[in-house]
């Protein structure tokens, strides 16, 4: 009978490290809806040394460039820039966007639809990546954004 209660005792032990070790990973994950600031961009040339350069994109006076990502799957990727009046304005280009687990495919207006591997995803970073050969050389481009 001990040795009984003492496999059940091993077994309700093990359970419980098992449940409470799936704990804080398994909650929602983080949407990408919504507005995200470019920050940098991350090359790597055959997976080697990556070259992480800040987006330089950004107009001094006005707000950030960014991409926006709507919950009705449409999709803004924004520049601002100072007229000769010193207004800023904003040139956008739109389009859709489509989310399945970790892939995201943008299609601007007129454009060829495009599959990112989205590589984090918090509630303040998106980064998404695209891999190239290019010349047999083998080029990983990572876009780098923080949510306004």
């Amino acid at each position: 009978m001990n040795n009984l209660k003492l496999k059940f005792a091993l077994a309700m032990v093990a359970l419980a490290a098992f449940t409470t070790s799936c704990g804080d990973d398994d909650g929602a994950r983080a949407s990408i809806v919504g507005k995200w600031d470019y920050t940098r961009t991350i090359t790597e040339v055959e997976g080697q040394n990556p070259v992480s350069q800040n987006y330089a994109g950004h107009e001094p006076g006005c707000e950030k460039d960014y991409q926006e990502f709507l919950a009705d799957g449409s999709y803004r990727d924004v520049a601002l820039f100072q007229d000769q009046n010193d207004q800023c304005n904003e040139f956008a280009d739109e389009g859709n966007y489509a989310q399945s687990g970790d892939q995201i495919t943008i299609q601007e207006d007129g454009g060829i639809a495009q599959t990112y591997t989205i590589t984090k995803l918090t509630g303040g970073e998106l980064r998404y990546s695209s891999t190239a050969q290019t010349g047999g050389v083998e080029i990983t481009v990572t876009q780098v954004f923080r949510k306004k």
